[in-house]
């Protein structure tokens, strides 16, 4: 009985300053490394959010393609770019978009008269210009 009262006395009542401070550095340690993984994973977000945003733009850009004749389309390499000044812009980010009509090197049954292969790129301005969509596809007069 005597021990339970020394126990519960005033002097052993709530924590001492060095354990609330360890418990402060545990508790602190803890916060950074879910912070970084937090600060990771919001980072893997932004990157597949715009890998999806720039899949969307490569399907638009052939679809947009598809509308064309086929007889108009450049052919030999030639590249069209997007206008420097106006980008594709998807949630408040900007998208360059490079077509390559017969990119090298050339496969020869597919760069003719009635077909043309065709390369998209699809890059994140805000990125560095790294390509997040890239796609070939042939187009065939029906």
């Amino acid at each position: 009985m005597k021990g339970l009262r020394r126990l519960y006395s005033k002097k052993n009542r709530g924590f001492s300053l060095v354990e609330a401070i360890a418990g402060l550095g545990i508790l602190s340690i803890l916060i950074a490394t879910s912070t970084n993984g937090f600060l990771r994973l919001t980072q893997a977000n932004r990157r597949n959010q715009s890998r999806g945003d720039a899949a969307a733009i490569g399907r638009k850009v052939i679809d947009e393609l598809r509308l064309r004749d086929i007889e108009n389309l450049p052919q030999n390499g030639f590249i069209e770019s997007s206008d420097p000044n106006s980008p594709e812009i998807v949630e408040g980010r900007e998208f360059d978009v490079q077509i390559t009509y017969c990119p090298p090197p050339p496969a020869p049954n597919l760069c003719t008269a009635t077909q043309r292969l065709i390369q998209i790129d699809v890059s994140d301005r805000g990125d560095g210009g790294r390509i997040f969509y890239s796609t070939q596809t042939v187009f065939t007069a029906l």
